[in-house]
């Protein structure tokens, strides 16, 4: 959620009836605020549970009664929104819809080596087809894949044809990766970079370093987009 709230410039998160989430939501709520900055609206119908009062205690914030008071005149206002994809079929696709098939995997596979592997797009003659198949794909993967380093991959393995270990082999940094991608696929991408910088775990090397047990995961998003290997 950190990553995805990061790349699309969310600056106040509003939890409407705050009372009824668990301790331990408005502890990860609070650690949220803190890790990106933002501002964290909590609407509490009724008084506020003891265990959220002594939550809030330990912080520093402020207690509001009105509409006035949660945006006032001097509000900064939010810059230009990140420009997101709207889906308009709602995902996993059903048994009945039909596949959309990946490119030809490439023919030499990626090195393991610290050598740069720089995905070639491989509809390089678009049709008709091939460009209503792109965006049907495109709604599939930001509609139903939540984690952004999954998404990525799965973006990249439809665009190149390249397996899960070879996007993970991938070592451009992030802003030659925007760069190459098309638009639909630039913010799982920056979202997928931002997922990595936030977790900061040791010896990664890629936009889309994965843990082992995470290509099974990658896999079923595939499938559950119907998005075919060929």
């Amino acid at each position: 959620m950190a990553a995805w709230i990061s790349v699309l410039g969310i600056t106040r998160l509003v939890i409407c009836r705050a009372q009824e989430i668990s301790p331990s939501q408005w502890t990860g709520l609070l650690a949220l605020r803190a890790l990106l900055g933002m501002r964290l609206v909590l609407v509490i119908h009724g008084r506020a549970p003891a265990p959220l009062k002594r939550l809030l205690d330990s912080v520093d914030h402020c207690s509001i009664d009105s509409m006035d008071a949660l945006a006032p005149p001097n509000c900064a206002s939010p810059g230009k929104p990140i420009p997101w994809r709207h889906a308009g079929t709602v995902y996993p696709a059903s048994p009945d819809a039909p596949w959309c098939d990946l490119p030809p995997p490439p023919r030499r596979p990626a090195s393991d080596s610290i050598r740069p592997y720089k995905p070639v797009v491989a509809r390089k003659k678009q049709t008709a087809g091939s460009v209503r198949q792109d965006s049907v794909a495109a709604d599939r993967i930001h509609a139903h894949i939540a984690h952004p380093v999954h998404a990525a991959i799965v973006a990249v393995r439809f665009l190149t044809g390249c397996t899960t270990h070879q996007a993970t082999l991938i070592r451009l940094p992030e802003a030659e990766l925007i760069a190459w991608a098309p638009a639909w696929a630039q913010p799982l991408v920056a979202a997928a970079s931002r997922y990595q910088q936030l977790t900061a775990a040791s010896g990664q090397s890629s936009v889309f370093s994965l843990m082992p047990r995470e290509y099974e995961a990658v896999e079923e998003a595939l499938l559950g987009c119907r998005l075919r290997p060929t």
